[in-house]
Formats: C-alpha cells, structure tokens, sequence
C-alpha cells in the first residue's frame, strides 16, 4: 500500500510530496486470443477478495491469504521454504528503502514473456513491506521479466513535471501512477481509469484476446496497491501479488492456497462494481 503524489503506491505511506501540477487524472480521487476463464475455484476468488474490501469505518478489513506453509500440496516442500525465505527477506527492514534495494526477492525469476504451461510459475517479484514499488513489481510481472526498475518511472514522471522532481529513490519508497509506468512499458501497452463497472466492462470485451493485465485501486486515505494478472497456455488467468504481507492487519496478503491462484481480472474487478475505492486503474496490452 501507499500514499504518493503519484498515485499507487505498495507499501507504507510516503511524506515526499510535489508542487508540480499533475493531471488530475492520474491522482488517486480523481479518477473518472485464447478462451477467457473466470476462477475455476471459487475459494481463491473469495481469498483474494476478502481482504480487498472497503476502508469506509477507517480500518483496514482482515487479511485472508495464507502463508506459504499453508500452499497447495502439489508444491514441493523445497519450493514453499523458498517462498518463506523470500518473505523473511522482505520483512527485514534494518536498511532504509533505496532504488537499490526496494526488491525483497523472488517467488520465480525465470523471466516468462509469454504464457506458460499449466501448473507453472510466471516471474514474480516481492517488496520489501516498506516499500512503495507494488507498481514496479506488477509491471515486471506483466512483462514477465525485469524490465523497469524506479530509475525509469522516475525518468518518465520527471519528462512530464520537470527535471528533478522525482528521484528513483522517491519512487522505490513512494510508487508510481498508471501514466509513468505505461509509459516506461511502451507503446504496446495503454492506460486506463474509470470507476469499476466502467474497467470491467472494458476487460469483458478484451479479456479473451490479452494475456496479461494489471490493475491499481486505492481508497479512502489513498491507500494503494496494484497487482499483476497473467493467461497460462491453457487459458487460464493467474493473479500475481508482491506485498508480503505477513501482518495480519495487512490487506493485501502475498499468497492463497497458491502463490499464483487462478483468478480472471473481470473476476477481480466484479468485486468492486459497488464502486468503494476512489480511483481504478488499469495496463493492458492496446488491442483494436
């Protein structure tokens, strides 16, 4: 989770801000193929959603992902050690958070451009707890590779508002919006906000030919986070999570029954048509 001048954050809440005049847009509150398959297990959807729930008495709702030793059996007890020492990692916060070091770690970092097998792990990276990079990480995510780092979002914020604005280590603690980071990805990829039935409308009618997604929420105190969607070769979507979360007052836990679980992003955003957070955005892939 976060609270950047930016907009979506990851982590904990930022102090930096900025006089310089974004687009309202972009500022949370002021937001205007293959076969598509929905969740093929309704615990996974409702795991994901539980603890994705609106902030309106001011308190954040109980987290409901479970920790790694509580994965799927069909993982290898080796691979779930692997996943507990990457959160361990993460929470270690002797250091403060840097350009350099905003990268707790990996759940897989094979690099995976283009979809996988079935029962396989797409690349997904974990934040540090108090960091503001859940930006970052979903977008290498969706990219399937290491292909942004802060440096460059603050690159692209910076060619908008002026020289200096921001520095990477801003956007490592704080986040970044959907714009900068749309950008660094390129012109294969677009941005869009609009209230929540507005987005899943715009997936319903293009999940089926997209293979990938990322989606950013944020609400009441602009608390933010965005997460990573991915289609395996058999069509099936995967929601991909890098907040660790192992406090349980954290809303946004790292791993289900599965550190990957089978969930669609119009799924996802079915959650939300009651429209409580204030600002939604979301990364695809342009499509006609």
């Amino acid at each position: 989770m976060g609270n950047t001048v930016s907009g979506m954050g990851g982590s904990a809440k930022t102090s930096f801000t900025s006089t310089a005049d974004l687009n309202a847009s972009s500022l949370p509150g002021k937001a205007q193929g293959k076969k598509s398959s929905l969740p093929t297990s309704t615990a996974s959807a409702n795991a994901a959603f539980d603890g994705l729930k609106s902030f309106k008495s001011g308190t954040k709702p109980a987290a409901s992902f479970k920790s790694p030793q509580a994965a799927s059996g069909k993982l290898s007890s080796d691979k779930i050690k692997g996943f507990q020492s990457v959160i361990d990692k993460s929470t270690q916060s002797l250091k403060p958070v840097t350009a350099e070091n905003y990268l707790a770690g990996h759940i897989s970092d094979q690099q995976t451009t283009g979809p996988v097998a079935s029962g396989s792990l797409f690349y997904h990276e974990v934040q540090r707890t108090n960091s503001g990079s859940c930006g970052i990480h979903a977008a290498n995510a969706y990219l399937g590779k290491p292909g942004m780092d802060a440096g460059k979002v603050a690159e692209k914020l910076n060619d908008t508002l002026g020289p200096g604005v921001f520095s990477a280590n801003d956007i490592a603690q704080g986040g970044a919006d959907g714009p900068p980071l749309a950008q660094a990805m390129g012109d294969a990829h677009e941005h869009k906000t609009g209230n929540a039935n507005e987005l899943k409308d715009t997936l319903a009618k293009h999940e089926s030919s997209v293979d990938r997604v990322m989606i950013g929420i944020s609400g009441n105190n602009e608390n933010a986070h965005w997460v990573a969607f991915r289609k395996d070769t058999a069509g099936d979507w995967h929601f991909i999570n890098s907040y660790p979360g192992q406090n349980k007052s954290h809303w946004n836990k790292l791993l289900a029954d599965d550190p990957q679980p089978k969930l669609s992003p119009t799924a996802f955003m079915d959650k939300f048509t009651a429209n409580s957070y204030s600002n939604y955005q979301m990364i695809m892939p342009k499509v006609e």
